[in-house]
């Protein structure tokens, strides 16, 4: 009885350590990664630059300081997820991006760090031949086990090969 015990303590110990890498299972948020480059260019032309290919990508900006180097962008949708569990339509992935850039030696850093990481929802449903709709929004922080973080990882990437294009490296 008590190898019994012992064989089914081991096994629940097992499904708990292999499920902790679940992101279903996180129960606090971790800091989300961002990326960075660096670039020839003064700080100027590189804060210039890099608004001119965000907005041609679709981004709205909402702050662009030049002087101190930083632009803020709106809400940005990257990724819809409708795997299975997902409510029709499925969930919409929104971030906002913060992009620094800092004087160097020779040249600008460039640092791109994702915020206000959340989730979009759309439910309809059909209530006694009454339609109703409900949107929900789940930011990352308040429902961090909501989120696969490696969708984000695959859209700063895009963004920074978006942003690192070697027209402007010279």
């Amino acid at each position: 009885m008590t190898v019994w015990r012992g064989v089914l303590a081991g096994l629940m110990l097992i499904v708990l350590l292999c499920a902790g890498g679940c992101y279903h299972m996180r129960l606090m948020p971790v800091p989300l990664e961002g990326a960075s480059f660096e670039t020839g260019q003064p700080v100027g032309r590189t804060v210039a630059e890099i608004e001119k290919r965000l907005l041609q990508d679709g981004f709205l900006l909402e702050t662009v300081d030049a002087s101190s180097g930083m632009i803020l962008t709106g809400y940005r949708f990257f990724y819809n997820d409708t795997s299975t569990g997902q409510p029709a339509g499925g969930r919409d992935y929104h971030y906002r991006l913060e992009v620094r850039v800092t004087a160097k030696e020779k040249g600008t850093a460039v640092r791109l760090t994702p915020i206000d990481l959340e989730l979009r929802t759309f439910y309809v449903y059909d209530h006694e031949g009454k339609l109703d709709t409900l949107k929900k929004r789940y930011p990352y922080e308040v429902f961090p086990g909501m989120f696969e973080l490696e969708y984000l990882k695959k859209e700063l990437q895009r963004v920074k090969e978006l942003l690192v294009a070697e027209k402007w490296q010279g």
